[in-house]
């Protein structure tokens, strides 16, 4: 992966999330913000769990013919969205 794609990357994961709990914090005050911060927390460790159990690879491509795979792919995607 070159350096310009991954920082792109970098740029697109991080940033909203960054401006949203900026926003959240000016507007609601410190103690809504250490929960906005918590729970931004616990769905980047989510995402690094799924991705490193390897399911993002699954939902990407299932293997082909096999309908279990396919139903979890779309029970993860639910469960996720």
């Amino acid at each position: 992966m070159s350096i310009e794609l991954w920082l792109a990357f970098v740029a697109a994961s991080a940033v909203p999330t960054i401006l949203m709990v900026i926003s959240y914090s000016m507007a609601h005050g410190r103690r809504a913000n250490v929960a906005l911060v918590a729970a931004v927390a616990m769905g980047d460790s989510t995402a690094l769990v799924v991705s490193l159990l390897g399911l993002g690879a699954l939902l990407a491509r299932p293997p082909s013919g096999s309908r279990w795979s396919s139903g979890l792919a779309a029970s993860i995607c639910s469960i996720l969205a």
